[in-house]
């Protein structure tokens, strides 16, 4: 009789821990905790780059400029399920001067802009 390997059983409960986590509820409206405001920064990285000619390999170090734009973030706290929950959110310059340390907000009040307000938005 086959009995199953270890390793897709390994695998199996890997995907099953991944689906699981991933099923957690998002907070939509809490208590500003915290506010900050993250000024533009740029970071200088040197990527390698390879290029084999017959038996020769020449290993070029190529600048690759990141530029990240201010943000305004501000944290969220609710108590959800006997724990306390908190979500980040980046937000625009005008809902950060609108709100302070400990004002109670929903999600859906400061999202009319066109992003979702978890993730960083960059220019390119």
């Amino acid at each position: 009789m086959n009995q199953p390997k270890p390793i897709l059983i390994r695998c199996v409960l890997m995907l099953m821990l991944i689906i699981l986590s991933s099923c957690s509820s998002r907070i939509t409206e809490g208590e500003i905790i915290t506010m900050a405001h993250e000024p533009p920064t740029s970071i200088v990285s040197i990527l390698p780059m390879t290029t084999i000619i017959g038996k020769t390999t020449i290993i070029t170090m190529i600048p690759f400029v990141i530029f990240d734009d201010e943000d305004w973030v501000i944290k969220i706290e609710k108590w959800v399920e006997d724990r306390f929950k908190t979500r980040t959110l980046y937000v625009s310059r005008a809902v950060y001067d609108s709100l302070s340390v400990g004002d109670y907000i929903s999600l859906s009040a400061i999202t009319h802009e066109d992003r979702d307000p978890d993730i960083k938005t960059r220019k390119r």
